[in-house]
């Protein structure tokens, strides 16, 4: 029964670094760290998948309007999507924290999808499948499968991620962090 343990530590590490990495990239846009959260436009983003055919259904004084609110939520949006990003890294702290963690970014990942129409379903797919992993332990393996031991190996894959990658270019299209 302790067969399911490495490849569900190694998988939700490797899902971690991803996301780890994702905030760093976001954090890394412009001359200070905040820029990202605090001045993106995600309207523009809405307002230029519409023009786009997004959500073409919706008249252009509708988009007009939820462009707005969507510019009233973007600095909670953004703030709130650095969070989980980062956040992931504590995916194995406890079963309770991964599932919670993996149910924002499915959220995430959906509101993606509707403001945007960039749909990460491989992501959502990946992240459903873990949570029903997680749910689906048994005590024993969960005991195992979670704490001190996993985090510190999150912690070792998102530290040693990138330099995996620049060792094994060819690696890139296997591996699921990217080179930041």
């Amino acid at each position: 029964s302790a067969q399911p343990r490495p490849f569900l530590v190694a998988a939700v590490a490797l899902l971690a670094a991803h996301y780890v990495y994702a905030a760093l990239a976001k954090l890394a846009i412009g001359r200070r760290p905040w820029v990202w959260p605090v001045r993106n436009r995600l309207d523009f983003l809405f307002r230029t998948t519409w023009h786009h055919g997004w959500l073409g259904f919706l008249a252009e004084e509708r988009v007009r309007r939820l462009a707005r609110g969507v510019r009233a939520l973007s600095v909670p949006i953004q703030v709130l999507t650095i969070v989980i990003e980062l956040g992931a890294v504590f995916m194995l702290a406890d079963p309770g924290v991964a599932i919670a963690l993996l149910g924002a970014t499915i959220a995430m990942h959906v509101g993606i999808l509707l403001g945007s129409g960039i749909c990460f379903w491989r992501w959502v797919l990946t992240n459903a499948a873990l949570i029903g992993a997680v749910l689906l332990l048994p005590a024993e393996v969960s005991a195992r499968v979670f704490g001190l031991g996993p985090l510190l190996m999150t912690a070792g894959v998102v530290v040693a991620a990138p330099w995996v990658k620049a060792c094994w270019p060819g690696l890139g299209r296997l591996w699921i962090v990217p080179h930041v």
